[in-house]
């Protein structure tokens, strides 16, 4: 009996309290134990890059099954036509116009990393102030710049709501602070910060467009995109203020980071033009489209580069984390070859596998939904797109990493094609503006060339973006590794 009860005791326990009974036998600390040491030899076989990407990967897998439809089923179901095609030029000007606060964040990423390292916890804390002041600052300039550009605005961007404008500048703001924080989490080196912080924003944008797609339309769409912003850095603004206030103000004043100016300017001018370069290809290419072709092939091109942003999912946290560690490790005096090389070629494969199978499933694709049909007589050059994409992401791996380093040499190549691109591009399409300016024959020429197409448009993006990949890898096999910097 005495057994007997001792079994319906221990039976019990192990129902109302598993993880205690499991416990007193030992097991639960030993497979902790054994977790732990395989997640810590599993860190340290994958390195620092590929372990945290492979988090941010996974975690924003999840996202992505939210964003994909979004993207692919609500804003196409939801947007006429007519206003579908101004979603991605519309998200292109938030970029241009974000620039100036794209390039503040990269130098205070950069140098919240140097400070970081040097151990002045009030310089980092005293840049960071500063350059949340200077967003938010420079968001209204742009409100201002808005109102005085909103006629012709929206005439080339084919919209009639002059609110949609105004939810363009609180995007502006608000990415612009958003980039300021992220960039502080990465300095830091907060990565568990990064990966559980990129959790919420899909789920908020998601039930945003449901609320504001039906109300709004397209400006409902900017409103659901800021949503998305706020819930995203909040994580990340939580993770900065705990580390900056943990131990009171730092060891050094906030404003002494100011000596530094001279340095961080030197850094600053050929970065300035590195990402005003970079950040006007897409931009402007959709704007051609959108402005130069008719409504339906602008929506065509929404529903291709809906797709083919695919790449950009898997290759997406590789970019987060290599300027982080590739600039701590310059600071260092490391070699940082392995992690270009690796970051490159990872990219590159990823891209390229996602182009072909787009290219072969692409006409089966777009004939599951009513809304993407638009993108059906276009189906059979998504590959094209998708070669473009590969071929950029891949510069962008090259282009971070050597930002990093505090190297600007490429610049002798990257400016010139960008700007052969883009410039080419418009004025092949139709330049009027000019015409006053330039010989008639040279305009009559213009004017009879038959390029006036979206194929035209896809094959001249991608011969460029090939072209500049080539002279990336040129330079790789004839460049040798500075020593890092003196301070």
């Amino acid at each position: 009996m005495h057994r007997q009860e001792c079994l319906r005791y221990l039976f019990l326990q192990s129902v109302m309290h598993p993880w205690m009974s499991l416990q007193g036998a030992g097991i639960v600390v030993e497979w902790r134990a054994d977790g732990k040491n395989v997640i810590a030899k599993l860190k340290k076989l994958l390195g620092p890059l590929w372990w945290y990407s492979a988090l941010l990967f996974c975690v924003m897998r999840m996202g992505d099954v939210v964003n994909a439809y979004i993207g692919g089923f609500l804003v196409p179901s939801m947007l006429p036509m007519e206003q579908l095609g101004a979603v991605r030029p519309l998200l292109g000007f938030v970029g241009i116009a974000g620039i100036p606060i794209g390039f503040l964040a990269m130098v205070t990423l950069k140098y919240l990393n140097v400070f970081a390292e040097r151990g002045e916890a009030g310089c980092a804390k005293g840049l960071l102030r500063d350059a949340l002041v200077a967003a938010v600052a420079f968001a209204g300039v742009v409100g201002v710049a808005v109102w005085w550009l909103k006629p012709g605005l929206m005439e080339r961007l084919k919209i009639d709501d002059s609110q949609i404008l105004l939810w363009f500048v609180v995007l502006v703001l608000l990415g612009g602070v958003a980039g300021i924080v992220s960039s502080a989490v990465r300095a830091l080196k907060l990565y568990n910060y990064i990966v559980f912080g990129a959790l919420p924003s899909p789920f908020f944008r998601w039930v945003a467009m449901w609320v504001f797609l039906p109300l709004w339309g397209v400006r409902g769409y900017l409103a659901a995109q800021s949503v998305m912003t706020v819930a995203g850095f909040s994580v990340a603004a939580v993770a900065v203020w705990r580390y900056f206030y943990r131990d009171g103000d730092g060891d050094v004043a906030a404003t002494m980071y100011r000596r530094y100016w001279g340095e961080m300017g030197r850094y600053a001018a050929p970065l300035l033009l590195s990402m005003s370069a970079g950040a006007m290809v897409i931009p402007m290419e959709d704007f051609i489209i959108r402005h130069r072709l008719a409504t339906d092939v602008s929506a065509a091109v929404y529903v291709l580069k809906t797709f083919v942003e695919i790449p950009t999912y898997m290759v997406g946290p590789i970019i987060v984390f290599l300027f982080p560690m590739v600039s701590s490790k310059f600071e260092q005096g490391e070699s940082t070859r392995k992690l270009l090389f690796q970051s490159m070629g990872m990219t590159l494969l990823l891209s390229l596998g996602c182009a072909a199978a787009l290219q072969v499933v692409a006409p089966w694709l777009f004939g599951l939904q009513d809304s993407w049909r638009v993108g059906l007589p276009y189906a059979g050059i998504i590959g094209v797109v998708g070669l473009s994409t590969a071929c950029r992401l891949t510069v962008d791996c090259f282009v971070v990493h050597e930002q990093a380093c505090r190297r600007f040499r490429y610049l002798r190549f990257y400016i010139p094609i960008i700007l052969l691109q883009t410039l080419g591009l418009y004025g092949l399409m139709g330049w009027g503006f000019f015409e006053p300016y330039l010989p008639q024959c040279l305009w009559q020429a213009v004017e009879a060339w038959p390029v006036r197409t979206l194929p035209f448009v896809l094959w001249w993006s991608a011969a460029w973006q090939g072209l500049l990949l080539l002279c990336v890898v040129f330079s790789l096999t004839k460049g040798r590794e500075l020593p890092r910097l003196r301070h």
